[in-house]
Protein backbone atom coordinates (compact mmCIF):
# COMPACT_ATOMS: atom_id res chain seq x y z
CA UNK A 1 0.00 0.00 0.00
CA UNK A 2 1.13 3.28 -0.94
CA UNK A 3 -0.66 5.97 1.50
CA UNK A 4 -0.26 8.99 -0.47
CA UNK A 5 -1.37 7.45 -3.84
CA UNK A 6 -4.50 5.62 -2.34
CA UNK A 7 -5.21 9.03 -0.96
CA UNK A 8 -5.61 10.85 -4.24
CA UNK A 9 -7.44 7.42 -5.21
CA UNK A 10 -9.73 8.06 -2.20
CA UNK A 11 -10.63 11.55 -3.01
CA UNK A 12 -11.02 11.68 -6.94
CA UNK A 13 -14.50 12.33 -6.90
CA UNK A 14 -13.63 15.55 -5.30
CA UNK A 15 -13.73 18.66 -6.92
CA UNK A 16 -9.94 19.13 -6.16
CA UNK A 17 -6.78 19.02 -8.39
CA UNK A 18 -4.64 16.35 -8.50
CA UNK A 19 -1.69 18.32 -6.76
CA UNK A 20 -3.69 19.73 -3.78
CA UNK A 21 -5.47 15.62 -3.11
CA UNK A 22 -1.39 14.47 -3.17
CA UNK A 23 0.21 17.46 -1.19
CA UNK A 24 -2.91 16.76 1.32
CA UNK A 25 -1.46 13.41 2.03
CA UNK A 26 1.83 14.12 1.97
CA UNK A 27 2.05 16.62 4.66
CA UNK A 28 -0.20 14.50 6.78
CA UNK A 29 2.60 11.44 7.10
CA UNK A 30 4.76 13.99 7.55
CA UNK A 31 2.84 15.17 10.76
CA UNK A 32 1.87 11.58 11.62
CA UNK A 33 5.86 10.49 12.20
CA UNK A 34 5.90 13.10 14.75
CA UNK A 35 8.52 13.07 17.25
CA UNK A 36 9.34 9.27 16.72
CA UNK A 37 10.93 8.99 13.86
CA UNK A 38 13.92 11.01 12.69
CA UNK A 39 16.77 10.73 10.28
CA UNK A 40 20.55 11.69 11.06
CA UNK A 41 22.50 14.21 8.81
CA UNK A 42 25.57 16.32 9.35
CA UNK A 43 23.06 19.32 10.40
CA UNK A 44 21.70 16.92 13.18
CA UNK A 45 18.79 14.77 13.22
CA UNK A 46 15.91 15.64 10.74
CA UNK A 47 12.18 14.99 11.74
CA UNK A 48 9.36 15.02 8.92
CA UNK A 49 6.75 17.48 10.01
CA UNK A 50 5.92 20.16 6.84
CA UNK A 51 4.31 23.49 6.56
CA UNK A 52 2.02 23.34 3.34
CA UNK A 53 -0.31 25.79 2.02
CA UNK A 54 -2.45 25.74 -0.92
CA UNK A 55 -2.69 28.52 -2.44
CA UNK A 56 -5.47 28.75 -5.59
CA UNK A 57 -8.28 31.49 -6.45
CA UNK A 58 -11.83 30.66 -5.21
CA UNK A 59 -13.64 27.79 -6.15
CA UNK A 60 -10.68 25.27 -6.61
CA UNK A 61 -10.88 23.04 -4.24
CA UNK A 62 -8.87 23.54 -0.95
CA UNK A 63 -10.57 22.39 1.49
CA UNK A 64 -12.12 19.57 -0.37
CA UNK A 65 -8.26 18.41 -0.49
CA UNK A 66 -7.76 18.78 3.53
CA UNK A 67 -10.94 17.65 4.92
CA UNK A 68 -10.99 14.12 4.26
CA UNK A 69 -7.23 13.89 5.52
CA UNK A 70 -8.32 15.70 8.65
CA UNK A 71 -10.95 13.67 9.23
CA UNK A 72 -8.78 10.31 8.85
CA UNK A 73 -6.81 11.81 11.24
CA UNK A 74 -9.27 11.78 13.88
CA UNK A 75 -10.28 8.60 13.23
CA UNK A 76 -7.33 7.03 14.45
CA UNK A 77 -7.70 9.04 18.04
CA UNK A 78 -4.04 8.39 17.73
CA UNK A 79 -2.98 12.52 17.05
CA UNK A 80 -3.95 15.89 18.70
CA UNK A 81 -5.30 18.38 16.15
CA UNK A 82 -5.72 22.66 16.62
CA UNK A 83 -8.79 24.20 17.09
CA UNK A 84 -9.80 26.17 13.99
CA UNK A 85 -9.23 29.68 15.18
CA UNK A 86 -6.99 30.17 17.74
CA UNK A 87 -4.54 33.24 18.97
CA UNK A 88 -0.86 32.78 19.59
CA UNK A 89 -1.67 32.22 23.20
CA UNK A 90 -4.59 29.55 22.97
CA UNK A 91 -2.81 27.67 20.38
CA UNK A 92 0.53 27.53 22.68
CA UNK A 93 -2.00 26.55 25.44
CA UNK A 94 -3.61 23.56 23.08
CA UNK A 95 0.05 22.60 22.36
CA UNK A 96 1.00 22.40 25.67
CA UNK A 97 -1.98 20.00 26.37
CA UNK A 98 -1.11 17.91 23.55
CA UNK A 99 2.00 16.44 25.08
CA UNK A 100 2.96 12.05 24.72
CA UNK A 101 5.02 10.00 26.67
CA UNK A 102 6.39 6.96 24.83
CA UNK A 103 8.41 4.10 26.04
CA UNK A 104 11.86 3.80 24.14
CA UNK A 105 12.57 0.58 22.86
CA UNK A 106 15.47 -1.82 24.45
CA UNK A 107 14.67 0.19 28.13
CA UNK A 108 15.78 3.28 26.80
CA UNK A 109 13.69 5.32 28.71
CA UNK A 110 10.89 7.59 27.43
CA UNK A 111 10.49 10.50 25.08
CA UNK A 112 8.10 13.52 25.72
CA UNK A 113 6.87 15.38 23.23
CA UNK A 114 3.64 17.80 21.73
CA UNK A 115 2.79 17.70 18.36
CA UNK A 116 -0.14 19.17 16.79
CA UNK A 117 -1.99 19.20 13.62
CA UNK A 118 -3.07 22.32 11.91
CA UNK A 119 -5.64 21.87 9.67
CA UNK A 120 -7.15 25.43 8.23
CA UNK A 121 -8.73 25.81 4.34
CA UNK A 122 -8.38 29.55 4.94
CA UNK A 123 -5.47 30.78 6.72
CA UNK A 124 -6.98 33.94 7.92
CA UNK A 125 -8.94 31.52 10.32
CA UNK A 126 -6.08 30.14 11.92
CA UNK A 127 -3.49 33.77 11.78
CA UNK A 128 -4.74 37.22 12.04
CA UNK A 129 -3.71 39.39 9.44
CA UNK A 130 -0.47 40.87 10.55
CA UNK A 131 0.46 38.96 13.66
CA UNK A 132 3.83 38.24 13.43
CA UNK A 133 4.21 37.74 16.38
CA UNK A 134 2.06 34.09 16.50
CA UNK A 135 4.39 33.67 12.95
CA UNK A 136 7.26 33.95 15.15
CA UNK A 137 6.52 31.30 16.87
CA UNK A 138 5.55 28.85 14.60
CA UNK A 139 8.89 29.58 13.29
CA UNK A 140 10.09 28.40 16.65
CA UNK A 141 7.77 25.29 16.70
CA UNK A 142 9.10 24.06 12.80
CA UNK A 143 13.16 24.43 13.59
CA UNK A 144 12.67 21.45 16.52
CA UNK A 145 14.13 22.70 19.60
CA UNK A 146 14.24 20.98 22.48
CA UNK A 147 12.00 23.10 24.82
CA UNK A 148 9.72 26.13 24.05
CA UNK A 149 9.40 28.42 27.24
CA UNK A 150 7.35 31.40 27.61
CA UNK A 151 6.39 33.37 30.21
CA UNK A 152 2.66 33.19 31.69
CA UNK A 153 0.18 35.42 30.41
CA UNK A 154 -0.55 35.68 34.57
CA UNK A 155 2.43 36.73 36.73
CA UNK A 156 1.05 34.32 40.02
CA UNK A 157 0.96 31.00 37.41
CA UNK A 158 5.11 29.34 36.93
CA UNK A 159 6.27 30.09 32.97
CA UNK A 160 4.89 27.52 30.08
CA UNK A 161 7.64 25.22 29.48
CA UNK A 162 7.24 22.48 26.68
CA UNK A 163 9.27 19.65 25.65
CA UNK A 164 10.14 18.91 21.95
CA UNK A 165 7.36 20.91 20.43
CA UNK A 166 6.21 20.54 16.86
CA UNK A 167 3.52 21.44 14.44
CA UNK A 168 2.15 20.24 11.43
CA UNK A 169 0.19 22.73 9.03
CA UNK A 170 -2.18 22.35 6.29
CA UNK A 171 -3.95 25.54 5.41
CA UNK A 172 -5.00 27.24 1.90
CA UNK A 173 -5.06 30.53 0.82
CA UNK A 174 -6.63 32.71 -2.11
CA UNK A 175 -3.42 34.50 -3.67
CA UNK A 176 -5.26 37.69 -3.53
CA UNK A 177 -5.77 37.42 0.90
CA UNK A 178 -2.48 36.00 1.06
CA UNK A 179 -1.80 39.23 -0.27
CA UNK A 180 -3.71 41.31 2.36
CA UNK A 181 -3.39 39.06 5.35
CA UNK A 182 0.85 38.70 5.49
CA UNK A 183 3.16 41.74 5.30
CA UNK A 184 5.88 42.68 3.35
CA UNK A 185 7.64 41.39 6.45
CA UNK A 186 6.66 38.01 6.51
CA UNK A 187 8.13 37.33 3.40
CA UNK A 188 12.06 38.19 4.70
CA UNK A 189 11.09 36.69 7.83
CA UNK A 190 11.71 32.91 8.61
CA UNK A 191 8.10 31.56 8.29
CA UNK A 192 7.89 31.55 4.34
CA UNK A 193 11.13 30.20 4.21
CA UNK A 194 9.60 27.27 6.09
CA UNK A 195 6.59 26.95 3.94
CA UNK A 196 5.81 24.68 0.71
CA UNK A 197 3.21 26.91 -1.21
CA UNK A 198 1.36 24.64 -3.85
CA UNK A 199 -0.28 26.39 -6.34
CA UNK A 200 -3.39 25.24 -8.66
CA UNK A 201 -5.97 27.59 -10.78
CA UNK A 202 -7.29 23.74 -11.77
CA UNK A 203 -11.14 23.73 -12.04
CA UNK A 204 -11.68 20.65 -11.72
CA UNK A 205 -14.58 19.04 -13.23
CA UNK A 206 -17.08 17.31 -11.81
CA UNK A 207 -20.46 16.01 -12.09
CA UNK A 208 -23.01 18.21 -9.56
CA UNK A 209 -25.32 15.35 -9.32
CA UNK A 210 -25.15 12.21 -7.52
CA UNK A 211 -23.79 10.36 -4.65
CA UNK A 212 -20.10 9.21 -3.72
CA UNK A 213 -18.94 6.07 -4.30
CA UNK A 214 -19.17 3.71 -1.14
CA UNK A 215 -15.27 3.82 0.06
CA UNK A 216 -15.60 2.14 3.69
CA UNK A 217 -13.24 -0.42 2.51
CA UNK A 218 -10.48 2.50 1.53
CA UNK A 219 -11.39 4.79 4.34
CA UNK A 220 -10.59 1.78 6.33
CA UNK A 221 -7.21 1.30 4.99
CA UNK A 222 -6.24 4.82 4.79
CA UNK A 223 -6.85 5.01 8.73
CA UNK A 224 -5.16 1.63 9.84
CA UNK A 225 -2.25 2.42 7.88
CA UNK A 226 -2.10 6.04 9.77
CA UNK A 227 -2.23 4.25 13.23
CA UNK A 228 0.29 1.73 12.18
CA UNK A 229 2.44 5.06 11.27
CA UNK A 230 1.33 6.12 14.95
CA UNK A 231 3.16 3.54 16.66
CA UNK A 232 6.71 3.72 14.27
CA UNK A 233 9.56 4.48 16.13
CA UNK A 234 13.75 4.95 15.38
CA UNK A 235 15.98 6.54 12.74
CA UNK A 236 15.25 6.27 9.05
CA UNK A 237 18.79 5.17 7.64
CA UNK A 238 19.41 5.27 3.87
CA UNK A 239 20.40 2.85 1.39
CA UNK A 240 23.92 3.71 -0.36
CA UNK A 241 22.37 4.50 -4.17
CA UNK A 242 19.88 6.88 -1.73
CA UNK A 243 22.85 8.52 -0.41
CA UNK A 244 24.95 8.65 -3.61
CA UNK A 245 22.05 10.32 -5.19
CA UNK A 246 21.33 13.22 -2.80
CA UNK A 247 25.64 14.07 -2.82
CA UNK A 248 24.45 14.19 -6.63
CA UNK A 249 21.64 16.11 -6.21
CA UNK A 250 23.57 18.39 -3.52
CA UNK A 251 26.94 19.17 -6.00
CA UNK A 252 24.44 20.26 -8.72
CA UNK A 253 23.40 22.82 -5.90
CA UNK A 254 19.63 21.06 -5.75
CA UNK A 255 19.32 22.52 -9.42
CA UNK A 256 17.41 23.26 -11.30
CA UNK A 257 16.39 26.07 -8.38
CA UNK A 258 13.68 29.01 -8.48
CA UNK A 259 14.61 32.29 -9.18
CA UNK A 260 11.79 34.69 -7.88
CA UNK A 261 12.88 37.05 -5.73
CA UNK A 262 10.40 36.20 -2.80
CA UNK A 263 12.04 32.58 -2.93
CA UNK A 264 15.45 33.86 -1.68
CA UNK A 265 14.96 33.00 1.86
CA UNK A 266 12.89 29.62 1.10
CA UNK A 267 16.31 28.35 -1.19
CA UNK A 268 18.69 27.45 1.41
CA UNK A 269 16.20 25.15 2.91
CA UNK A 270 15.49 23.26 -0.38
CA UNK A 271 18.21 20.50 -0.25
CA UNK A 272 19.08 19.88 2.99
CA UNK A 273 15.76 19.92 4.52
CA UNK A 274 13.05 19.99 2.45
CA UNK A 275 14.30 17.01 0.14
CA UNK A 276 15.38 15.36 3.08
CA UNK A 277 11.40 15.30 5.15
CA UNK A 278 10.12 14.93 1.17
CA UNK A 279 12.14 10.72 1.23
CA UNK A 280 11.18 9.99 4.63
CA UNK A 281 7.36 10.67 3.85
CA UNK A 282 8.42 8.91 0.94
CA UNK A 283 9.38 6.12 2.80
CA UNK A 284 7.20 5.53 5.05
CA UNK A 285 4.03 6.01 2.68
CA UNK A 286 5.18 3.38 0.60
CA UNK A 287 5.40 0.83 4.08
CA UNK A 288 9.23 0.66 4.40
CA UNK A 289 10.89 -0.24 7.79
CA UNK A 290 12.40 2.88 8.18
CA UNK A 291 14.45 2.40 5.09
CA UNK A 292 15.22 5.46 2.76
CA UNK A 293 15.25 4.11 -1.12
CA UNK A 294 16.78 5.40 -4.27
CA UNK A 295 12.68 5.76 -5.35
CA UNK A 296 12.47 7.89 -2.13
CA UNK A 297 15.25 10.48 -3.23
CA UNK A 298 13.80 10.86 -7.08
CA UNK A 299 10.12 11.32 -5.86
CA UNK A 300 11.12 14.14 -3.59
CA UNK A 301 13.13 15.76 -6.19
CA UNK A 302 9.82 15.29 -8.69
CA UNK A 303 7.44 16.86 -5.86
CA UNK A 304 9.63 19.29 -4.85
CA UNK A 305 10.22 20.67 -8.44
CA UNK A 306 6.19 20.09 -9.65
CA UNK A 307 5.35 22.63 -7.20
CA UNK A 308 8.69 25.10 -7.18
CA UNK A 309 7.54 25.24 -10.91
CA UNK A 310 4.31 26.78 -10.42
CA UNK A 311 5.57 29.07 -7.22
CA UNK A 312 5.65 32.04 -8.88
CA UNK A 313 1.93 32.13 -10.59
CA UNK A 314 1.11 32.39 -6.61
CA UNK A 315 3.07 36.04 -6.48
CA UNK A 316 1.66 37.18 -10.05
CA UNK A 317 -1.62 36.95 -8.49
CA UNK A 318 -0.64 38.55 -5.38
CA UNK A 319 -0.16 41.57 -7.16
CA UNK A 320 -2.94 40.76 -10.23
CA UNK A 321 -3.85 44.29 -12.71
CA UNK A 322 -6.01 44.59 -14.91
CA UNK A 323 -4.74 44.59 -18.43
CA UNK A 324 -4.51 48.52 -18.70
CA UNK A 325 -2.88 48.83 -15.73
CA UNK A 326 -0.28 46.20 -16.55
CA UNK A 327 0.26 47.88 -19.60
CA UNK A 328 0.70 51.22 -18.25
CA UNK A 329 3.51 49.79 -16.16
CA UNK A 330 5.27 47.88 -18.78
CA UNK A 331 5.12 51.27 -21.14
CA UNK A 332 6.87 53.13 -17.77
CA UNK A 333 9.12 50.92 -17.36
CA UNK A 334 10.22 50.39 -21.56
CA UNK A 335 10.11 54.38 -21.53
CA UNK A 336 12.55 54.71 -18.74
CA UNK A 337 14.95 51.96 -19.74
CA UNK A 338 15.24 53.61 -23.17
CA UNK A 339 15.22 57.38 -21.72
CA UNK A 340 18.67 56.17 -19.42
CA UNK A 341 20.11 53.77 -22.47
CA UNK A 342 19.13 55.18 -25.65
CA UNK A 343 18.97 51.62 -27.37
CA UNK A 344 16.20 49.72 -27.97
CA UNK A 345 14.87 47.23 -25.42
CA UNK A 346 14.58 43.29 -26.14
CA UNK A 347 11.51 41.75 -26.35
CA UNK A 348 13.30 39.39 -23.69
CA UNK A 349 13.28 41.50 -21.22
CA UNK A 350 9.90 43.03 -21.60
CA UNK A 351 8.29 39.75 -21.22
CA UNK A 352 10.42 39.26 -18.37
CA UNK A 353 8.82 42.32 -16.78
CA UNK A 354 5.32 41.50 -17.63
CA UNK A 355 5.68 37.75 -16.53
CA UNK A 356 6.29 39.24 -12.97
CA UNK A 357 2.89 40.93 -13.81
CA UNK A 358 0.61 38.56 -15.39
CA UNK A 359 0.22 35.13 -15.92
CA UNK A 360 3.13 33.70 -18.38
CA UNK A 361 0.38 32.89 -21.05
CA UNK A 362 -0.97 36.01 -21.11
CA UNK A 363 2.31 38.05 -21.25
CA UNK A 364 3.18 37.40 -25.04
CA UNK A 365 -0.85 38.74 -25.71
CA UNK A 366 -0.57 41.59 -23.85
CA UNK A 367 3.13 42.43 -25.71
CA UNK A 368 1.53 41.86 -29.04
CA UNK A 369 -1.30 44.35 -28.29
CA UNK A 370 1.02 47.05 -27.14
CA UNK A 371 2.58 46.30 -30.26
CA UNK A 372 -0.57 46.63 -32.58
CA UNK A 373 -1.63 49.49 -30.22
CA UNK A 374 1.66 51.38 -31.82
CA UNK A 375 2.43 51.60 -27.85
CA UNK A 376 5.87 49.75 -28.52
CA UNK A 377 7.54 50.08 -31.72
CA UNK A 378 9.38 46.98 -33.15
CA UNK A 379 12.79 47.11 -35.83
CA UNK A 380 12.66 45.62 -38.49
CA UNK A 381 14.09 42.20 -38.39
CA UNK A 382 14.88 41.88 -34.73
CA UNK A 383 13.32 41.72 -31.67
CA UNK A 384 14.11 45.06 -30.27
CA UNK A 385 11.61 47.64 -29.00
CA UNK A 386 11.37 51.09 -28.66
CA UNK A 387 8.43 52.96 -26.59
CA UNK A 388 6.63 55.60 -28.52
CA UNK A 389 5.72 58.86 -27.39
CA UNK A 390 1.91 59.34 -25.47
CA UNK A 391 0.33 61.48 -27.73
CA UNK A 392 1.30 59.04 -30.91
CA UNK A 393 -0.61 56.65 -29.13
CA UNK A 394 -3.58 57.75 -26.89
CA UNK A 395 -1.91 56.34 -23.73
CA UNK A 396 -2.70 59.74 -22.12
Amino acid sequence: MDFIDDYVAFTDERPSPILFRKWAAITTISGALEKRVWTNTKAGPQYANLYTMLVAPPGVGKSQAINPAEALLKGTKKFQLAPNSVTAASYIDALQRAGKTILRPNNAGTLEYHHLFVFAAELGVFINAYDLNFLSIINELFDHKASYREERRHSLKDPIEIHNPMTTLLVGSQPGFLATLLPEAAWTMGWTSRLLMVYSSEMPDVPLFGEYKKLDAEQKRLTAKLEEVADYYGEMKWDAKAITEMERWRKDKWGPVPDHPKLANYLPRRGTIFAVKLAMVSAMSRGEQLAIRLQDVERARSWLLEIEALMPQIFRDMIMKSDDQVIEETFQYVFSVYIKQRTPISGATILRFLSQRTPAEKAEKIMSLMEKAGILERQAGAELYIPRARELHGMG
